[in-house]
């Protein structure tokens, strides 16, 4: 039995934990293959739910090794703590691990390749890829984090294909048609805020005390709606009849390309949070280039337009800031190449589009 992680090295294991609802005094303590973390003197009534992460550090890269979360509870009068499990996030069987596309059970590091059958393999300079791996190739991880980071416990991976390879209109798309309530709005900005606020995004340049993402050695920063997994449905729930040809185009991926059952669905469209951190994790495996591109080619998926003036990538945000002309911007998506990376327009524009999954 292989193990994802162990104790022989604890004092280099880190350790990052959220106890939602309230943020008591813990401690820690090893289990058989895993931690434990316990929350005590809680208040009687409270509703929590604890999550945590333990990883080591690699090169700059924080490598999963450990995870849990527990259901979310009220505390009752007889019990005011809660016990939150650690568990190996990679954990492989000798025998099941013979028969896996990949080199371990699943994703937990940047520029991992995902396959079909949820299995994972690390990225090098010098990997090979048999055929079966590369017809198999469904992601390729650009962020693992832990509660601790920007996004959140999560490892996000993008879809091998983008809209980039289509011919038709030259893969662009628009985020909204005419007709729907977004482009209707896209002149009334206050409406458009009020009805679609829970998708605003906003970059500034100082940094907000609020949740964010930072960029350009943190020139600037991304602040507001960060997480896109739940943007389509957001936008459905103001308009459940418009036509969204991008949003239409990441619904539709699993099935356009084929995937299996359990990867059909999922993908989504990312935010200019999401984006911005896959534009800076672009570079950022082994200093290598461009390597997710690498590898994206590397898999006969279609790399990211990165060159100098190439077009932007919808994100799923819509913003209501001002250019230096006072002109207001309803739109945000954001360029791989050259130049500004935040894009922002004064109407709702037509983009390429790729597609998102968490794994």
């Amino acid at each position: 039995m292989k193990r994802g992680g162990g104790f022989d090295n604890a004092d280099e294991l880190f350790l990052t934990v959220e106890l939602k609802g309230a943020y008591i005094d813990k401690k820690t303590v090893a289990i058989e293959d895993g931690l434990k973390v316990l929350f005590e003197e809680i208040p009687v009534g409270t509703v929590v739910k604890a999550e945590g992460t333990a990883f080591r550090k690699e090169n700059d890269k924080n490598i999963i090794l450990y995870k849990g979360e527990t259901d979310e509870i009220t505390i009752a009068e007889d019990e005011n703590a809660l016990a939150l499990v650690l568990l190996p996030y990679e954990d492989i069987d000798d025998t099941a691990a013979e028969n896996l596309i990949g080199t371990k059970q699943k994703p937990n590091a940047v520029g991992d390749i995902v396959f079909s059958d949820g299995s994972a393999t690390e990225y090098s300079a010098d990997l090979t890829l048999t055929d079966e791996q590369k017809a198999s190739a469904i992601a390729v991880i650009f962020y693992a984090g832990t509660s601790s980071d920007s996004l959140g416990a999560r490892i996000l991976g993008i879809g091998i294909h983008n809209s980039s390879e289509e011919s038709a209109n030259g893969g662009l798309y628009d985020w909204a048609s005419t007709g729907s309530v977004a482009k209707n709005l896209e002149s009334d900005v206050t409406q458009l805020k009020n009805t679609f606020n829970d998708i605003m995004a906003y970059e500034v340049n100082e940094e907000p005390s609020e949740a964010h993402v930072s960029y350009n050695n943190n020139s600037y920063f991304l602040k507001g709606d960060l997480n896109g997994s739940d943007n389509w449905a957001l936008i459905r729930q103001k308009d459940a009849a418009g036509e969204y040809p991008a949003f239409a185009w990441v619904n539709n991926y699993g099935t356009k390309y084929s995937l299996p059952e359990e990867y059909e669905t999922g993908w989504y469209m990312p935010t200019a949070a999401e984006l911005m951190t896959l534009r800076t994790n672009l570079y950022d495996v082994d200093n290598e280039s461009q390597v997710i591109n690498t590898i994206l080619q590397k898999v006969n998926g279609t790399k990211l337009d990165t060159s100098s003036g190439g077009n932007h990538f919808h994100s799923s945000n819509l913003t209501d800031a001002k250019d230096s002309a006072d002109h207001q911007l309803v739109s945000m998506n954001v360029r791989f190449g050259g130049g500004t990376p935040i894009g922002q327009g004064v109407s709702i524009l037509s983009c390429y589009v790729c597609a998102i999954r968490e794994f």
